[in-house]
């Protein structure tokens, strides 16, 4: 099978709303996050951590959440489908979270 990367890094707009949208570790890789997120208001990564089952791993994946929001100044919401889910704010605070395996929704007024 053959892939085709990308040939540049784009946020997804809607409304006034530039999305950067990282895949699971791609938060983790800085020059990455650097071409994705400069633009970007919000932040959403989409991840999977079942495999860390209720490890540390799942707890420094989650860091990089907090240092994405931090070095851009701007909201990250962290989408785990098995792990911690969470809203995080310009300062690398949780506003809201739910925890490992729990399923429900969050909502949060972003200001």
């Amino acid at each position: 099978m053959t892939t085709f990367p990308g040939k540049s890094a784009k946020v997804i707009k809607y409304k006034d709303l530039r999305i950067a949208v990282p895949i699971c570790f791609e938060v983790a890789h800085y020059s990455y996050m650097e071409r994705l997120a400069k633009d970007a208001n919000l932040i959403v990564v989409l991840t999977n951590d079942g495999w860390f089952k209720d490890s540390d791993c799942t707890f420094q994946h989650f860091r990089f959440a907090q240092w994405a929001s931090l070095r851009f100044k701007t909201y990250t919401l962290w989408v785990n489908n098995s792990g911690d889910t969470a809203i995080i704010d310009p300062y690398g605070r949780v506003l809201k979270k739910l925890g490992y395996m729990e399923r429900d929704v969050l909502v949060e007024v972003l200001r």
